[in-house]
């Protein structure tokens, strides 16, 4: 009997765990974009952007001497 609150524990802890799958893989996401946008793309296309950024800053103050 002294173990049987170990077993109801680890049961519920599974049952918890599955739940918070669930709801994690089927609830939350369904509210997020699916495009494919992920953080490494938005940082990928900041550096491009800040890279073309300095290549015109670059070419203005060349053009201004």
């Amino acid at each position: 009997m002294d173990a049987n609150w170990f077993f109801v524990f680890m049961i519920g802890a599974l049952v918890g765990w599955v739940l918070e799958w669930v709801y994690d893989t089927f609830l939350w996401r369904k509210d997020r974009p699916r495009d494919g946008v992920t953080n490494d793309d938005i940082r990928a296309t900041l550096a491009m952007r800040e890279r073309e950024i300095l290549e015109l800053k670059a070419r203005l103050e060349a053009g201004s001497h």
